[in-house]
């Protein structure tokens, strides 16, 4: 097996805080669409409340995943780390010029997941 490049190594870990910070965000707008029902303000925003949770708990535990396969070595981790990076591309561009820093993480990103050794770690497993 070839040795885990560094910049693999620097990538998991940030995805894996990344995962946790949405996983956060996620309970925090489950709880918000929650304490929205008890006050008697529920209905289509604490319904919002509860979807934005699922999905932000959802991307978490898939970057989690992703998190692990990198670490790990594992070839389904590289395409879905770089389909993360598009989607989150792609988000970004609809959210410009505020997330203009995220745009040139995440592009870097995928420059370096298709870099020819970052490539040959993921197919030596």
């Amino acid at each position: 097996m070839t040795a885990r490049p560094l910049g693999i190594t620097i990538l998991a870990i940030l995805e894996a805080l990344v995962a946790i910070v949405f996983m956060i965000a996620g309970s925090g707008a489950l709880a918000v669409g929650g304490l929205m029902g008890v006050v008697g303000l529920g209905g289509f925003a604490s319904l919002l409340s509860y979807g934005t949770g699922g999905v932000l708990i959802a991307i978490g535990v898939l970057s989690l995943v992703a998190a692990w396969g990198l670490w790990s070595g594992l070839r389904w981790a590289w395409y879905v780390s770089l389909a993360l990076a598009v989607l989150s591309i792609l988000i970004g561009i609809l959210l410009l010029p505020g997330s203009l820093l995220w745009l040139t993480i995440e592009a870097v990103i995928v420059y370096y997941l298709t870099r020819p050794h970052v490539k040959a770690f993921f197919r030596s497993t």
